[in-house]
């Protein structure tokens, strides 16, 4: 297979699992009110706990002031606390509220229920295989991604001589 079909194979899976998941979502969003950002945003911190702006802002690959405005209207709604770190002021730490805390709580039942309800019939080796397909399709892009890394730090060491 050539480069520019894998390309244009794996841009296409990329889109249908974001879209499926946005379909999942979906209706657990419309029933309690949120964007499908919100959710994400809840279940990341319901399974992992406190964070500040900016380490959520990267795992939800986002930039820290679009988080900022989200976790400010997440809020005023009830689902999470934003407060400042004692050590330094410029860092905004934020957790659920216990408002959140049970969205959260719901969202993870709902969607492990639609797991239950397709895994019926299905031996580990199938999931087994999908995981493995997906670590394999993660190391690809962490691949391409320190790839750009290096080519964006030859750029800019290219453009540093040029200047000099």
């Amino acid at each position: 297979m050539d480069v520019k079909n894998f390309k244009q194979i794996m841009t296409g899976y990329g889109k249908r699992i974001t879209e499926a998941l946005n379909g999942t979502y979906g209706p657990v969003c419309s029933e309690l009110g949120l964007t499908v950002l919100q959710l994400k945003i809840v279940m990341e911190l319901y399974q992992n706990g406190t964070h500040t702006i900016g380490s959520l802002a990267n795992s939800m690959l986002m930039a820290t002031t679009n988080m900022s405005t989200m976790c400010k209207k997440m809020e005023k709604a009830g689902l999470v606390e934003r407060t400042r770190d004692q050590m330094d002021e410029r860092v905004v730490v934020v957790k659920l509220t216990a408002k959140g805390s049970r969205i959260g709580k719901e969202i993870e039942n709902n969607i492990l229920r639609k797991i239950d309800c397709i895994a019926q019939g299905e031996d580990d080796l199938f999931y087994d295989d999908i995981v493995k397909g997906f670590d394999k399709f993660t190391m690809l892009i962490e691949r391409i991604i320190d790839s750009e890394e290096q080519v964006g730090r030859k750029e800019d060491k290219d453009e540093l001589k040029e200047r000099l």
